[in-house]
């Protein structure tokens, strides 16, 4: 008796079709599904790296909103009057310089617990490399040194390296971009007669005044701070 053989019939290709746009449909949902959420995490990355870089560049700005830079244009031309022997003429134009408080503010904002304008503490450096300077040429700096105890502070060894160095890191980190024409004639750059862009020196001068603080009063007002909480932790 013959066995009989029972044959499944073979899928055309045209019943294979439906399956494969299935797949494909699927694989296309699914593509975009990724792209999409890709796309939405790429925003809210976006999103979350812009208000932290937002917030600290406006935590940093908000230190150098005390005078907005380059909004003032001036050529620069040599003044011979500050590059002088300390006399009571040109100590006083320097002194002209300074604010009231001598550059010490206290802002509720800005600087709560008191702080000193960088601009002014560079320019009481650079005064004091001026009467040093002169001074030493002059044989004199041991001389000035020895006539008061203040004197013998702004002239010492250790005060004039410390200005030294603090105006050099000063100037780096100010990194002034200002392009200074060439001068065929001296074959460098003078620095002069070239337009500079610039701080407004004498808005800042006044800021400063309207928010001054004497050194002597700061130093006051902490000891007797510093007091009060010493004597609050001895009670507790």
């Amino acid at each position: 008796m013959a066995s009989t053989q029972h044959y499944s019939p073979l899928p055309s290709f045209e019943d294979e079709v439906p399956d494969l746009q299935s797949r494909k449909s699927r694989v296309l949902v699914l593509r975009k599904f990724f792209l999409s959420l890709m796309v939405i995490l790429s925003m809210i990355c976006m999103l979350a790296l812009g208000y932290i870089l937002g917030s600290w560049y406006g935590h940093e700005s908000r230190y150098a909103s005390i005078e907005p830079s380059g909004d003032l244009h001036y050529h620069m031309q040599f003044n011979g009057s500050y590059p002088q022997r300390s006399s009571a003429q040109s100590d006083a134009l320097w002194d002209s310089l300074f604010p009231e408080k001598k550059g010490f503010v206290q802002h509720p904002e800005l600087a709560p617990n008191v702080a000193g304008i960088a601009v002014f503490h560079e320019l009481h450096c650079l005064n004091i490399l001026r009467t040093a300077f002169f001074a030493s040429m002059d044989g004199l700096l041991e001389q000035m040194g020895a006539e008061t105890e203040e004197m013998n502070h702004r002239t010492s060894h250790h005060h004039i390296r410390h200005c030294f160095e603090y105006l050099r890191q000063s100037l780096i980190c100010l990194a002034d971009s200002n392009l200074e024409e060439m001068n065929y004639t001296i074959q460098g750059v003078s620095g002069w007669q070239t337009e500079r862009t610039c701080r407004n020196f004498e808005r800042l001068k006044s800021w400063a005044d309207d928010w001054g603080i004497s050194r002597e009063d700061a130093l006051h007002n902490w000891n007797t701070q510093g007091s009060h909480l010493s004597n609050d932790s001895n009670t507790t």
